[in-house]
């Protein structure tokens, strides 16, 4: 073999082997930019109700959280629980999402998620057992006494309630129980706990009354339907009655 030929055969493997490293180099895409992006499920919190936040983000590799002022989190779909000092109020709290990619580019996002103290607004008595409705004391020269006596179950001392008397003989389709807002104590906020509501009915001035039917509910556990920008609806079933009992968040003006 000469010496020409011994050239040509080295320069063609140099020629082989930048043909092969340009092309490993093309092979080798740069990582993807991370894009941050999350949502929540509704747009109203109760106070103490987890916020579960689901993580949309793509390309990322790490995840830091800020929720308010201080509350931080690295999970890539953290739960967070907002917590209201003022019962009386409400307020919106930032959720600002930072996202990591591979090499090291980063993006954020963020949304303002509302949290709310839920106050009863309205209670009616939607439908009632025929046999109960048969039952209910009556007398033609005395007024039905319907009351209701209502709190959170861990504590009863905190309970409240009212009576409504009605015309001899006469029980409304749709009885509408008497829930003023006078009768809201303020620290007493519908919220995620534990409920009790109690139902009597007696004739007037007759000392002791009888049980018609108990309700036991959570109200954040409660499928409610929204009936306007801030009232909402559930449907609260006891063994002899059915209630609809709407509700109210703080309105959104108030929130700070």
């Amino acid at each position: 073999m000469t010496m020409k030929t011994r050239n040509y055969i080295t320069l063609g493997m140099l020629c082989l082997f930048v043909i092969a490293s340009c092309d490993d180099k093309q092979e080798e895409e740069p990582p993807k930019a991370p894009v941050a992006e999350f949502e929540v499920e509704k747009t109203w919190y109760e106070a103490g109700e987890p916020v579960v936040f689901n993580n949309l983000s793509e390309n990322a590799v790490s995840y830091y959280w800020e929720f308010g002022s201080s509350a931080t989190s690295t999970e890539e779909n953290p739960v967070f629980t907002p917590d209201l000092q003022t019962p009386a109020l409400g307020y919106r709290f930032r959720a600002k999402l930072t996202v990591m990619g591979e090499d090291g580019q980063e993006d954020s996002t963020e949304q303002f998620v509302i949290a709310s103290h839920r106050m009863f607004r309205r209670i009616v008595i939607k439908e009632m057992d025929e046999t109960i409705e048969q039952s209910l004391p009556s007398d033609s020269e005395k007024n039905t006494e319907l009351i209701w006596l209502m709190g959170p179950a861990a504590d009863p001392f905190a309970w409240f309630g009212d009576h409504q008397s009605l015309p001899p003989l006469v029980l409304p389709d749709e009885y509408e129980l008497p829930l003023e807002s006078g009768l809201w104590p303020a620290s007493l906020p519908m919220g995620n706990t534990p409920w009790m509501l109690d139902l009597y009915v007696r004739l007037e001035d007759d000392e002791t009354p009888e049980l018609l039917d108990s309700f036991r509910f959570n109200p954040t556990q409660q499928e409610a339907r929204q009936v306007n920008k801030h009232i909402h609806l559930f449907e609260l079933s006891g063994e002899h009655i059915t209630l609809d009992v709407e509700y109210e968040y703080v309105q959104e003006s108030s929130l700070p």
